[in-house]
């Protein structure tokens, strides 16, 4: 799988916020971990209950199936905010969005890691507390559990990567590389 450029993680909050906030009425999921600190940062809520995450808890894998039972039960547009971490610990929840026809938009954070741990461990100096795994191919991940995939290497094909998702009306998933140096910046 050929890497794309990597993202900073407060670009992809500083551009997704604003460009999201200007498409039709739709509610946002942050995941937990190192993204949704990076994301909580740049987001502007212009809506009540429109971007929803999970605080205090720890609680990683919480956007996906939160963001499934809101499209559920409701008629707006749903975008599910997570890193590659939790999204892992939920990916069997791409086939239910599949076999239900959910129109869940899924925007993964990749990194490899579990970010804000390998964070917090080097900050510690607890460097043999292995916190990174193998790359994995997000995009073949949701194809083979009947979600279309697309791959974003820059704010362009970020925004519109989701654009065509979120009009599609369908399940979808999009990938983006995320540089984890950046989250040394935002401390821990």
């Amino acid at each position: 799988v050929e890497i794309p450029a990597r993202l900073q993680a407060h670009e992809a909050g500083d551009d997704l916020a604003p460009f999201l906030v200007g498409q039709a009425d739709h509610r946002d999921f942050g995941d937990v971990g190192m993204f949704k600190l990076a994301i909580c940062q740049y987001w502007d809520s212009y809506s009540p209950r429109s971007f929803l995450v999970s605080n205090g808890l720890s609680t990683m894998a919480y956007g996906l199936p939160a963001a499934s039972a809101a499209a559920l039960a409701g008629d707006q547009p749903v975008i599910s905010l997570v890193g590659d971490g939790g999204l892992l610990m939920g990916a069997g929840e791409l086939e239910t969005l599949s076999r239900l026809g959910v129109p869940v938009t899924v925007v993964v954070a990749v990194d490899s890691s579990l970010a804000l741990i390998r964070l917090k461990a080097e900050l510690d100096e607890l460097t043999e507390v292995p916190n990174d795994f193998a790359r994995v191919d997000y995009v073949a991940l949701a194809e083979a559990l009947g979600v279309s995939g697309r791959r974003a290497g820059d704010l362009n094909e970020l925004e519109g990567a989701v654009a065509a998702a979120v009009e599609s009306g369908r399940p979808a998933l999009v990938e983006v590389p995320i540089d984890y140096t950046a989250y040394r910046r935002m401390g821990g």
